[in-house]
């Protein structure tokens, strides 16, 4: 089974090959698993008994974030095939889909193709969106994976998660009454707030020293 979004051809739910009983009359719900895009699935058999099994989608999807200070851009390979090219520092791609499952993404300079500078390997369940940040000073960058929410809120809202990838550094972050602690690499949930402009504080937990102020 294959779902596609309205008038594309962008695949958003596919199961391969199913088997189906001879005049047997089945519904198809699908579920979300937290992407934007992507829709599991569950299989109703319409008969006396009624049972039915969740039929999991074999695609998830996935973006790279470049947060390594001091790196030149960025390229990242999906069990060696190539899916992204030069991301720039603080410049994050768009999702690109795979196949669910475990598979090992791992990162290359520009400056240095063939070197591998960091890696890590996610589940990528499926249906789901999953962002790979890298991170770390030249020489130790390292690649966390951070599950995504990207379903819509509720009306009026949307979501803000703060993320601390820097080097050796706590952070608090401040948005309304929103307020996260932690140490490297940590991050919060996501959370809603009211769509409004906001002036948001990021400062280390070791010292009062603000460090980052935007609006």
């Amino acid at each position: 089974m294959r779902l596609t979004l309205h008038n594309s051809k962008q695949v958003i739910y596919d199961t391969g090959a199913q088997t189906f009983a001879n005049r047997g009359v089945v519904s198809n719900r699908r579920v979300h698993q937290g992407s934007g895009t992507l829709v599991n699935g569950a299989l109703l058999n319409l008969d006396s008994t009624g049972t039915g099994s969740v039929v999991n989608s074999g695609i998830a999807q996935f973006k790279l974030i470049h947060a390594a200070p001091g790196t030149a851009g960025i390229n990242a390979f999906v069990d060696a095939t190539n899916i992204f090219s030069n991301v720039p520092y603080q410049g994050a791609s768009s999702y690109a889909a795979l196949a669910a499952g475990s598979h090992t993404v791992t990162v290359e300079s520009v400056a240095a193709p063939g070197a591998v500078i960091a890696s890590v390997t996610p589940p990528f369940a499926p249906a789901t969106d999953t962002s790979v940040v890298v991170t770390g000073l030249p020489g130790a960058q390292t690649a966390v994976a951070l599950a995504d929410n990207n379903l819509p809120g509720t009306t009026g809202t949307v979501r803000i998660r703060f993320v601390n990838v820097a080097t050796d550094v706590g952070r608090r972050g401040r948005a309304g009454q929103l307020r996260q602690e932690g140490v490297e690499p940590s991050r919060s949930a996501h959370r809603p707030i009211m769509w409004h402009w906001y002036s948001t504080l990021m400062r280390s937990i070791s010292t009062s020293p603000e460090r980052r102020h935007w609006s």
